[in-house]
């Protein structure tokens, strides 16, 4: 056998017991044989590392990825795949080609035994959704001794430390608790409650809401806990990673409308900042309720009313405008028929024509 060289097949051994009598060495009966196989292949470790557990967003994180042969074989066709997460991207690729971070991967024809590479790069978070991330997947591919392709791979989580609001808008009526739409009737009073919730894991510094009333509605300063400003009503303060907050706005409605039934839109917006007192585009949000306006019955029967009155009154035109015009159609055609029945008999002679010529025929003699 040689050294470094990789065989499955079984390699044959032979034993023979020997004794040696007086000072002679004569075989013995006893023979015995067994097979023996010896691999010797490449063994091919991943070994990964950051210099952060905890992030924020826009921290920077330094990673080192090595690639070790401890076996007695080469690696051959090894090729090394950096696949990140889409919170992060990478900011400096130092020594590390850019074709890692593209599939298959950045390929070396072969890893002697004993020597590794090792590739490091900076990448930085992008996002500020908090919980723990996977921050990448490093896989290793390698032709082994025997022909056959081996992969490993391994992964890192890193924890992403931001606040995160929430906001429900919940209008109260008559009792009743409705997310986002309620129907009222003209000159409603209600409530609307917009509940502020901390699901992140950072304080949220500086929180400022708003909230933004059409024109129908009219606020209640007595039941607001929050300063009015026109049609707008505010709350700042900070709320705790897990805490939460309730501002209560009342309002009731206009007592005529010009529409039957009409939606007034109430505008919420929410900003804040995290304990580095930062503001990302990501720490600001909004949303909306409807409180739609329905007529009373009295309006929808007087509604009604009127309706059938136009359309009586139109119909009534409708009918005068017929006959008016049946009317004049007769009359016409009276007079058509007096005409042609005057055409067709035959002509009479004016009466000055017949008393002239009586006395034109006088002087002639006739």
């Amino acid at each position: 056998l040689k050294a470094g060289k990789a065989t499955k097949e079984p390699v044959e051994l032979g034993f023979k017991v020997y004794k040696v009598v007086s000072g002679r060495k004569t075989a013995s009966k006893w023979n015995a044989k067994t097979s023996l196989s010896v691999i010797s292949d490449a063994l091919v470790k991943l070994e990964k590392g950051v210099d952060k557990k905890s992030v924020a967003a826009g921290d920077k994180i330094l990673v080192t990825i090595t690639v070790k042969n401890e076996g007695m074989y080469p690696a051959r066709d090894l090729r090394v795949y950096e696949a990140l997460s889409p919170d992060f991207e990478v900011f400096d690729f130092k020594n590390t080609p850019s074709s890692v971070f593209t599939p298959p991967g950045y390929t070396i024809p072969e890893l002697e035994p004993g020597k590794s590479l090792t590739l490091s790069y900076v990448a930085t978070v992008t996002s500020a959704k908090p919980g723990n991330k996977v921050f990448s997947n490093t896989s290793v591919t390698y032709v082994n001794a025997f022909g056959k392709s081996t992969s490993l791979s391994k992964s890192t989580t890193i924890t992403l430390q931001a606040p995160m609001i929430k906001m429900r808008n919940v209008l109260v009526y008559q009792g009743g608790f409705y997310e986002n739409f309620v129907e009222v009737p003209w000159g409603a009073e209600l409530l609307m409650f917009v509940v502020l919730e901390n699901v992140g894991n950072m304080d949220a510094k500086s929180v400022e809401l708003t909230v933004t009333l059409p024109e129908g509605l009219l606020v209640d300063k007595g039941t607001t806990n929050s300063s009015v400003i026109g049609n707008e009503v505010l709350w700042s303060g900070d709320i705790k990673s897990g805490g939460r907050v309730t501002v209560i706005i009342g309002f009731k409605t206009k007592k005529f409308f010009t529409s039957l039934n009409e939606d007034l839109r109430i505008e919420t917006a929410v900003s804040y900042r995290d304990a580095r007192d930062r503001v990302l585009d990501s720490y600001k949000s909004s949303s909306f309720a409807i409180v739609r306006v329905k007529a009373p019955t009295w309006v929808l029967a007087a509604a009604v009313l009127g309706i059938a009155v136009i359309f009586a009154s139109a119909i009534a035109g409708i009918v005068v405008s017929v006959r008016s015009a049946a009317k004049s159609k007769s009359k016409y055609n009276r007079r058509h028929r007096r005409h042609v029945h005057r055409v067709k008999r035959k002509p009479r002679t004016p009466y000055y024509r017949y008393r002239g010529a009586r006395r034109y025929g006088r002087r002639l003699g006739v």
